[in-house]
């Protein structure tokens, strides 16, 4: 059998069996013992039965989030990302301060970016976005139903147009299905591994 695949960047890439088994075997799930691993809305995590059954026999419980909704829920995004955002405007402002009329070039990227990545990605900022979403210690209670109103958007199915769209070429979607155009990211031997 296939191994389920996505697309991402202009190719096609393994997904996900080999990160839910590498999730088991990191995390010591077990019956016991399971573990969660939270999703964006991907429809490559949400729509891949494959992916589903495969968490479930290695003890992985699937939450995904709502579309539109990572920049509140997601502990990675709200814990350290907002932060690091904060700190490496002010490791530029900094440099930009000590070098007046310097430009900020790619060999002073690295040193701003250790900078604020040193401050950022720290284990308190990493619990408090766990807090901060309500995820542990679980609080219901975090967010109201105006803090998803973007979602909202993408909660109603889209009817499929009863006449074929076509692209600027004329081409249908059925005929770009049926004849697809060759290319390195349509050759199967150019599936990569996710981990390189």
């Amino acid at each position: 059998m296939l191994e389920p695949m996505f697309y991402r960047h202009g190719q096609y890439i393994r997904m996900p069996h080999k990160y839910i088994r590498k999730t088991q075997r990191q995390s010591w799930a077990s019956q016991e013992d399971p573990v969660l691993l939270i999703l964006d809305g991907h429809l490559s995590h949400t729509k891949n039965l494959d992916v589903i059954l495969k968490a479930r026999e290695n003890f992985v419980t699937l939450l995904c989030q709502p579309l539109h909704t990572t920049y509140k829920l997601q502990p990675l995004d709200v814990g350290v990302m907002f932060p690091f955002n904060a700190y490496i405007d002010q490791a530029r402002e900094t440099w930009m301060n000590n070098h007046p009329g310097g430009t900020v070039t790619a060999s002073q990227i690295s040193s701003i970016f250790r900078e604020a990545y040193l401050k950022a990605a720290v284990p308190t900022n990493a619990i408090h976005g766990f807090r901060k979403t309500g995820i542990f210690p679980f609080n219901p209670e975090t967010f109201t139903d105006a803090d998803f109103i973007a979602a909202e958007v993408t909660d109603e199915l889209i009817e499929e147009p009863s006449v074929p769209v076509t692209d600027n070429t004329g081409t249908s979607r059925e005929e770009r299905q049926e004849n697809p155009i060759p290319g390195p990211s349509s050759r199967p031997d150019t599936v990569l591994d996710s981990d390189s």
